[in-house]
Protein backbone atom coordinates (compact mmCIF):
# COMPACT_ATOMS: atom_id res chain seq x y z
CA UNK A 1 0.00 0.00 0.00
CA UNK A 2 1.25 3.40 -0.78
CA UNK A 3 0.15 4.90 2.47
CA UNK A 4 2.21 5.75 5.04
CA UNK A 5 0.66 7.66 8.32
CA UNK A 6 -2.31 8.04 6.13
CA UNK A 7 -0.28 10.26 3.96
CA UNK A 8 0.49 9.48 0.46
CA UNK A 9 4.18 8.30 -0.08
CA UNK A 10 4.16 7.99 -3.97
CA UNK A 11 1.56 10.30 -5.91
CA UNK A 12 1.26 13.73 -6.49
CA UNK A 13 -2.27 15.26 -6.72
CA UNK A 14 -3.10 16.16 -10.15
CA UNK A 15 -2.01 19.63 -9.30
CA UNK A 16 1.16 18.72 -7.85
CA UNK A 17 2.01 16.89 -10.54
CA UNK A 18 0.90 19.71 -13.49
CA UNK A 19 2.89 22.12 -11.75
CA UNK A 20 6.05 19.70 -11.23
CA UNK A 21 5.48 18.88 -14.91
CA UNK A 22 5.11 22.65 -16.13
CA UNK A 23 8.68 23.25 -14.16
CA UNK A 24 10.12 20.44 -15.72
CA UNK A 25 9.17 21.65 -19.17
CA UNK A 26 10.43 24.87 -18.38
CA UNK A 27 13.93 23.53 -17.89
CA UNK A 28 14.00 21.06 -20.51
CA UNK A 29 13.32 24.39 -22.60
CA UNK A 30 15.66 26.20 -21.33
CA UNK A 31 18.61 23.23 -21.89
CA UNK A 32 17.62 23.05 -25.53
CA UNK A 33 18.19 26.69 -26.34
CA UNK A 34 21.16 26.17 -23.85
CA UNK A 35 22.17 23.50 -26.46
CA UNK A 36 21.31 25.42 -29.60
CA UNK A 37 23.00 28.05 -29.13
CA UNK A 38 26.47 26.37 -28.50
CA UNK A 39 25.71 24.01 -31.42
CA UNK A 40 25.52 27.51 -32.97
CA UNK A 41 28.48 29.01 -31.88
CA UNK A 42 30.46 26.01 -32.82
CA UNK A 43 29.36 25.15 -36.24
CA UNK A 44 30.18 29.08 -36.64
CA UNK A 45 33.93 28.33 -35.63
CA UNK A 46 34.58 25.34 -37.21
CA UNK A 47 35.78 26.46 -40.47
CA UNK A 48 38.21 29.18 -38.91
CA UNK A 49 42.07 28.25 -38.64
CA UNK A 50 43.42 26.17 -36.11
CA UNK A 51 45.80 28.37 -33.98
CA UNK A 52 49.33 27.60 -35.24
CA UNK A 53 50.09 25.83 -31.92
CA UNK A 54 48.24 23.13 -33.41
CA UNK A 55 49.27 23.11 -36.66
CA UNK A 56 52.58 22.65 -36.12
CA UNK A 57 50.95 18.99 -33.95
CA UNK A 58 50.00 18.18 -36.88
CA UNK A 59 52.63 18.71 -39.06
CA UNK A 60 54.86 16.82 -36.22
CA UNK A 61 52.04 13.76 -36.61
CA UNK A 62 52.67 14.22 -40.45
CA UNK A 63 48.94 15.35 -40.67
CA UNK A 64 48.00 17.94 -43.37
CA UNK A 65 48.40 21.48 -42.71
CA UNK A 66 46.52 23.89 -42.71
CA UNK A 67 43.68 22.68 -40.11
CA UNK A 68 40.16 23.83 -39.63
CA UNK A 69 39.47 24.45 -35.81
CA UNK A 70 36.76 21.02 -36.43
CA UNK A 71 40.22 18.93 -37.82
CA UNK A 72 41.47 20.07 -34.50
CA UNK A 73 38.83 19.07 -32.19
CA UNK A 74 39.23 15.63 -34.38
CA UNK A 75 43.11 15.39 -33.60
CA UNK A 76 42.75 16.44 -30.04
CA UNK A 77 39.69 13.38 -29.65
CA UNK A 78 41.99 10.82 -31.67
CA UNK A 79 44.50 12.00 -28.86
CA UNK A 80 42.36 11.19 -26.22
CA UNK A 81 41.33 7.66 -27.77
CA UNK A 82 44.65 6.70 -28.51
CA UNK A 83 45.50 7.76 -24.14
CA UNK A 84 42.80 5.04 -23.41
CA UNK A 85 40.24 7.68 -22.55
CA UNK A 86 36.96 5.57 -22.81
CA UNK A 87 34.62 8.80 -22.86
CA UNK A 88 36.21 10.17 -25.99
CA UNK A 89 35.91 6.55 -27.85
CA UNK A 90 31.97 6.40 -27.23
CA UNK A 91 31.94 10.41 -28.30
CA UNK A 92 33.32 9.75 -31.25
CA UNK A 93 31.51 6.66 -31.93
CA UNK A 94 28.06 8.69 -31.04
CA UNK A 95 28.99 11.03 -33.60
CA UNK A 96 29.47 8.65 -36.37
CA UNK A 97 26.67 6.48 -35.48
CA UNK A 98 27.91 3.63 -34.32
CA UNK A 99 26.81 1.96 -31.11
CA UNK A 100 29.69 0.11 -28.84
CA UNK A 101 29.65 -2.05 -26.09
CA UNK A 102 32.41 -1.53 -23.29
CA UNK A 103 34.15 -5.35 -24.52
CA UNK A 104 34.41 -3.21 -27.95
CA UNK A 105 35.57 -0.26 -26.78
CA UNK A 106 38.12 -2.41 -24.85
CA UNK A 107 39.51 -4.28 -27.93
CA UNK A 108 39.81 -1.13 -30.29
CA UNK A 109 41.41 0.77 -26.96
CA UNK A 110 43.97 -1.86 -27.65
CA UNK A 111 44.59 -2.46 -31.47
CA UNK A 112 44.77 1.60 -31.68
CA UNK A 113 47.65 1.64 -28.85
CA UNK A 114 49.19 -1.23 -30.18
CA UNK A 115 49.11 0.70 -33.93
CA UNK A 116 50.67 3.64 -32.08
CA UNK A 117 53.03 1.95 -30.29
CA UNK A 118 54.07 0.55 -34.21
CA UNK A 119 54.07 3.84 -35.45
CA UNK A 120 55.74 5.18 -32.52
CA UNK A 121 58.67 2.55 -33.29
CA UNK A 122 59.00 3.33 -36.70
CA UNK A 123 59.43 6.80 -36.30
CA UNK A 124 62.23 6.27 -33.60
CA UNK A 125 63.83 4.04 -36.46
CA UNK A 126 63.77 6.19 -39.00
CA UNK A 127 65.25 9.31 -36.86
CA UNK A 128 67.78 6.88 -35.38
CA UNK A 129 68.55 5.84 -38.92
CA UNK A 130 68.90 9.59 -40.34
CA UNK A 131 71.33 10.48 -37.44
CA UNK A 132 73.70 7.29 -38.13
CA UNK A 133 73.97 8.50 -41.85
CA UNK A 134 75.17 12.06 -40.83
Amino acid sequence: MNLKNTEATQFQSGSQAAEAGRKGGIASGRAKRRKKTMREVFDAISDRAAPEMIKVQAEQLGLPVPLTLEEAYAIAMAKEIINGNVGAYRAVAEVRGERVTKQEVDVTLASEQSKLSELLEQRKARRNEAVTEV
